[in-house]
């Protein structure tokens, strides 16, 4: 039986669920009540990383569960799934949870790439981690202007420590 998880990201919702049979994983997914394309992959598991084959290619992805959604780095990235039901449903709190950058796992921080003030566009590098000897590139989820800098280079941080804080943009 599939287990189901509505996660959101970046203001979307994605209903996922997960089926498991014969050493592989299926996924259905849909956005904002839209069918995505079905992914079957072989997941291995060794937390926090798991690794994913699919389509010819290989994932290594290292995830961090937290009471609130889910944490996975892929590629450099990381980026923060949060669970529907923990989300307040106040105006403004998807852009208040998008306008932090916490640390994706334990790890130390080993550059600050900005300051209070500083204006930063989606996409855009704040900090880099360090964690498991593999370096993290931490980005803005939002265009805005930087708030705070909670971090400090050298500084060790536990999963889902606030690293900066964004006052997002004023749409145009």
């Amino acid at each position: 039986m599939p287990k189901n998880i509505e996660l959101t990201l970046d203001g979307h919702t994605y209903l996922l669920a997960l089926g498991r049979s014969d050493g592989q994983v299926t996924l259905r997914t849909t956005l904002d009540g839209e069918p995505l394309s079905e992914t079957s992959a072989e997941v291995h598991e060794d937390l926090p990383w798991i690794l994913v084959r699919s389509g010819g290619r290989v994932y290594r992805c290292a995830v961090a569960i937290d009471g609130h959604g889910v944490w996975v780095s892929v590629d450099g990235r990381s980026l923060f799934l949060e669970k529907v039901s923990t989300r307040s449903h106040t105006a403004g709190s998807s852009e208040a949870a998008s306008a932090e950058v916490r640390a994706p796992m334990t790890g130390t921080i080993i550059k600050i790439l900005v300051a209070p003030g500083d204006r930063v566009a989606t996409g855009d590098q704040v900090a880099v981690m360090e964690a498991m000897k593999m370096e993290y590139r931490l980005e803005a989820q939002l265009d805005g202007t930087v708030e705070c800098v909670e971090a400090t280079e050298g500084q060790l941080l536990d999963v889902g420590a606030l690293i900066v804080k964004l006052t997002p943009a004023e749409p145009a």
